[in-house]
């Protein structure tokens, strides 16, 4: 947890803020963290001497940095972040699976399973309802993260969204037509093997789409706000 306790005036902070965004550091919560590097180096500077000023003590802490500036460091922390959520993610799925939501996907695999058995296979397309949920997926998306907490302001939550994105593109969009097409084949014939094959399907998407849109989002805004409790309110 980052708390900023410094003896810098509130007009001082602010300046620091307006600095970083100039240079480029978008993101609130690495703007946090640089934000109480950069007060304390340079109230290290002006105890130093009293003769520096605000102004100079910060020219001289950022040129410590060297030519590429802050870039470097969003960078590493835009790594950083992506390794934390290829662990973090799969985690949370597997720790998913257990009563009761593990009952509960056994109960969605039944009942496309009795659909696609009762109303034909025809009927459930899995490319169309990949597609539909894809669409949804989306929609959600963009109004839990781009609309309600500004997801763009946030390392955090940016990360996450863009590995879950390409998670959902790689398999509601492309695992589809790799699994069930073959060849220039158009209709699928049903089958118990085809008809369990995408009711499996559907079932996984349905899960994850649980986990990566409504569980860890839970969970990822509380972990945010509890680290971070200088970010804006709005989140």
């Amino acid at each position: 947890m980052y708390v900023v306790v410094m003896k810098l005036s509130k007009w001082q902070i602010l300046h620091l803020k307006r600095f970083l965004r100039h240079h480029y550091v978008k993101y609130e919560d690495v703007q946090l963290e640089l934000i109480d590097h950069l007060a304390s180096a340079i109230e290290e500077k002006m105890e130093e001497d009293q003769s520096v000023s605000f102004e100079q003590a910060l020219n001289q802490v950022y040129k410590n940095f060297g030519t590429l500036g802050f870039s470097q460091i969003v960078k590493e922390k835009e790594k950083a972040m992506q390794k934390f959520w290829r662990k973090h993610i799969w985690k949370n799925v597997l720790d998913t699976l257990r009563p009761p939501a593990l009952l509960a996907t056994i109960l969605i695999f039944i009942l496309f399973f009795g659909s696609q058995t009762y109303l034909g296979f025809t009927y459930l397309r899995p490319v169309t309802i990949s597609f539909c949920i894809t669409l949804f997926a989306i929609i959600m998306c963009y109004n839990y993260y781009v609309r309600e907490v500004q997801m763009e302001t946030y390392l955090f939550l940016k990360s996450y969204h863009t590995y879950a994105g390409i998670i959902f593109v790689i398999f509601f969009l492309s695992l589809p037509n790799a699994i069930f097409a073959i060849g220039e084949q158009k209709e699928l014939v049903a089958t118990p093997l085809t008809v369990s094959l995408t009711s499996a399907y559907f079932t996984i998407c349905i899960f994850l789409l649980y986990v990566f849109y409504f569980k860890i989002p839970s969970g990822l805004l509380h972990d945010l706000k509890s680290q971070y409790p200088q970010l804006s309110t709005n989140i």
